[in-house]
Formats: C-alpha cells, structure tokens, sequence
C-alpha cells in the first residue's frame, strides 16, 4: 500500500516537472524567434511592418486575411509576432522596443518600421481600405 502511494507522488512530481519544463521551453523558443524577427526586422532599410496577434483573439483573425490580400496585391510582406505565452516581462520589453504604451496595448497591432526605427503603429481591427490607407500614409505601399 505504501508502496503505491510512494509511486503515486513520484508519478505527480514528473508529471508537474514535465509541466514546468513545456512552459519554460516555450518561452525560451518565443523569446530566440522573437530576437530573430526583431533582428530581422530592424536591420536593412526597407519598410517592414510587424503584426502582432493573438491565437484567441477575434480581431486578429479577421485581420490576417486581409493583410495577407493587401500583401499579394501591393507586394508587401509582414512578420507575425504572436504574443500568447508571453510573460508580462517579455511582452513590456517587446513593446518598449517597439514605442508601445502597456497601457493602450491590444490586438491586432501593426508596427511600421523604416529605417531601423519605428515610424507609425495602429492599435486595433483595420477594414481593407483603412488598412491600404495607413500603409500608404506610411509610405509602407505605393498610392
């Protein structure tokens, strides 16, 4: 009998370790593609616009397909930081990073980077035409 409960806590114990592990290694992964596509997207030149979303947000899937359309049409592209799994640190170094206020953040957000520097950002569902307009103001697409 107490052998198996001995079994039982030890089976726990692995269990709340490979838990522990999963989270930890998500974040590690999310934290070296993060450095990646901020390295990335602020070397060069060129215009670059970042998306950040959500898996859950409603918002942010309406947004996609959209940018994915005002893409293939004007010939842009963008990266998609997905910020589910961040930690409250990583997501205020983010924004900082990107001259984002904590406070007015939300998804979608797109980010406007020339340059190597922020140039304009939007906080929030953009129709197809707002979209075309903000990256024309921007000079992200060509009127």
């Amino acid at each position: 009998m107490k052998k198996k409960k001995n079994n039982t806590i030890w089976y726990i114990i692995v269990f709340i370790g490979l838990i522990g592990s999963f989270f930890v290694l998500t974040s590690v992964n999310n934290q070296k593609s993060l450095e990646q596509v901020l390295q990335q997207t602020f070397s060069g030149n060129e215009s670059k616009l970042l998306y950040l979303s959500r898996v859950d947000c409603p918002w942010c899937q309406k947004q996609k397909p959209l940018l994915s359309k005002v893409g293939k049409e004007y010939g842009f592209k963008y990266d998609e930081i997905k910020v589910d799994g961040f930690t409250k640190e990583e997501l205020n170094s983010l924004l900082q990073k990107l001259e984002i206020d904590e406070k007015e953040f939300g998804t979608p957000t797109l980010v406007v980077i020339q340059n190597q520097k922020v140039v304009d950002s939007h906080i929030g569902y953009l129709s197809e035409s707002a979209l075309v307009n903000f990256l024309e103001e921007t000079n992200s697409i060509e009127e």
